[in-house]
């Protein structure tokens, strides 16, 4: 199989998620390979520099690491079967790729501190990668990719080279 579809895709609805891979697995004729790249940050899930995490509005929180961590786990509860029976009956190495994030670093440590709720999020779906590569092992290849700022509309402001945090993530890349 060499084809591949862009799903976007509400990962917070989990009948949502599930006719996403049904439509997709069927419009491809199975899935052996899935990404998943998650692209939410949640206003109010992190705070500003400087100030203290207790100010914080947690439901915001719990919003960021509902769309992060719980979307992958629905995702992958979603698609588990396509991958084993691609793996057993298509006899291929099937992949699930999370997208992970440089925010909660290698020790837990972080050059952007004040993105408490989105390292939060993050980190357990570094977590995660690592629970499923060895609860999959038999059908499936699991990987979490954790790539250095990705400047969009949403954060050039702040995360550009060209601005102190911008440079400094750049540097702890």
């Amino acid at each position: 199989r060499e084809h591949f579809i862009t799903c976007p895709a509400d990962v917070s609805n989990e009948t949502e998620v599930e006719k996403l891979v049904a439509t997709a697995a069927t419009g491809l004729g199975g899935l052996d390979t899935v990404v998943f790249a998650v692209g939410a940050v949640k206003p109010g899930a992190n705070v500003a520099h400087g100030e203290s995490v207790t100010k914080l509005d947690v439901s915001r929180m719990l919003d960021q690491f509902d769309a992060d961590a719980l979307g992958a786990i629905r995702v992958a509860r979603a698609i588990a079967p396509h991958l084993r029976k691609a793996s057993e009956q298509d006899k291929v190495v099937t992949k699930f790729i999370l997208m992970g994030s440089i925010g909660p670093g290698a020790n837990g440590s972080s050059c952007q501190s004040a993105s408490f709720g989105y390292n939060f999020a993050k980190g357990a779906v570094k977590d995660l990668a690592q629970m499923l590569a060895r609860d999959w092992a038999s059908f499936c290849r699991v990987n979490v990719v954790s790539p250095g700022p990705i400047i969009t509309k949403l954060n050039a402001a702040r995360m550009s080279p060209e601005t102190v945090r911008g440079k400094t993530a750049l540097d702890h890349t």
